[in-house]
């Protein structure tokens, strides 16, 4: 007979699975962290925390905990710290290279690639700037000027937004009482809600 407490602990450990296959697609095929990873990572890090600590607080109870369970929670809590550290890592750290003295190649490309770096960032590095960190090195280092700034990325040139708007603008149309609001809100409002 499977009971509630057993069917809970099959569903999360196939959503484990899932996460921990997801991890490794990001891994290797993806340049971002996927948010709603990282979400997941964090909230079943704080779920275990919480719950090895109602273990200690329980441990004079009649309710007390198995310590074969104990110590697979704290493995669980141990294996999926690494797998959100890991998932929180950059895949690829845009470092500033400085101009050499007499160096005549000052184009953006050859220095700092192709991705602004905020196109990379996760939503941890979003909300936090971090992703604004090697721009700060390179400042404390010599005076920035706007050759040494990344090109605008794709999602914010003008073009895009105004097209992205526009099909937002369209489907507000159809409606019978169109907002404008709305349509500027689903065009830019979570990218200044994110701070980027």
């Amino acid at each position: 007979m499977l009971n509630v407490f057993t069917a809970s602990q099959l569903i999360q450990a196939a959503a484990y699975v899932i996460a921990i296959r997801l991890h490794h697609y990001e891994q290797t095929r993806a340049r971002k962290s996927s948010g709603t990873l990282l979400l997941y990572w964090l909230a079943t890090i704080f779920v275990l925390l919480v719950t090895l600590r109602t273990d200690r607080g329980a441990s004079h109870s009649p309710f007390k905990t198995h310590a074969a369970v104990r110590l697979a929670r704290y493995t669980m809590l141990f294996s999926v710290s690494v797998l959100f550290c890991a998932e929180l890592w950059p895949r690829k750290h845009a470092e500033y290279v400085l101009a050499e003295d007499g160096d005549d190649d000052t184009s953006s490309d050859s220095r700092f690639g192709i991705r602004a770096p905020v196109e990379d960032a996760n939503i941890f590095s979003q909300l936090t700037f971090s992703w604004l960190s090697s721009l700060f090195k390179m400042g404390q280092r010599k005076e920035i000027s706007e050759d040494d700034l990344w090109e605008v990325p794709s999602s914010c040139l003008p073009a895009n937004v105004a097209e992205t708007f526009d099909a937002h603008w369209q489907r507000e149309l159809s409606h019978r009482t169109p907002s404008l609001l709305l349509a500027l809100w689903k065009t830019v409002g979570t990218r200044y809600i994110l701070g980027g």
